[in-house]
């Protein structure tokens, strides 16, 4: 805040950068709650969930799924849902390089 003497911690698990004003990110093994519409009357913990066991979370993107599970990322909603893969064709963050869509292209399997 401009002319602020002092910064004021953020609620855990919420983040910000260095001299923000309000706190918009989210702490590591956690990710952006797309459920949260920033209301007042939400609790700002409500604004970042915790990361699947299933999955990675950076603190500033939505899950990651880990080898052998995938997510459909064509909303943000449905990337909450992570499934484990039936094929070998989910090889993970780790080993997918920059191509993070490797996790992301299966079909649905139920």
């Amino acid at each position: 805040v401009a002319g602020a003497v002092s910064c004021s911690s953020c609620a855990t698990p919420t983040s910000s950068d260095e001299g923000a004003a309000s706190c918009l990110l989210c702490i590591r093994d956690h990710f952006p709650n797309p459920k949260f519409d920033g209301s007042p009357l939400e609790s700002p913990a409500q604004a970042c969930k915790a990361c699947d066991m299933r999955s990675k979370c950076d603190g500033d993107t939505l899950p990651i799924p880990i080898a052998g599970y995938w997510s459909d990322r064509s909303d943000a909603i449905y990337t909450l849902d992570i499934r484990p893969c039936i094929r070998d064709t989910c090889i993970g963050i780790a080993r997918s390089g920059n191509d993070q869509r490797a996790c992301w292209t299966s079909p649905l399997n139920e």
